[in-house]
């Protein structure tokens, strides 16, 4: 997620796109923090009814076609 200048600015672009098409995304924010505090200043915005139905690592936006999971995996190979 390095090369992603502007978290505003990409959640804009999925919140355009929604308002104006049918379609549903899912969104793996991998630990970028940038991403994560927008994400979830978003969320508290918002105001969803639907915040009570998603663990703490899941934000739905954009009325819940929007989801948003956050934190990062690691994985061990070596055992």
């Amino acid at each position: 997620m390095g090369f992603l200048k502007d978290p505003y600015a990409f959640i804009c672009i999925f919140q355009t796109v929604l308002s104006s098409t049918n379609y549903r995304f899912i969104l793996f924010t991998a630990g970028y923090e940038p991403l994560e505090s927008i994400v979830r200043s978003i969320s508290t915005t918002e105001a969803s009814f639907e915040l009570k139905n998603c663990s703490d690592d899941c934000v739905p936006l954009c009325n819940g076609r929007l989801l948003c999971f956050f934190g990062s995996r690691v994985d061990n190979f070596n055992t």
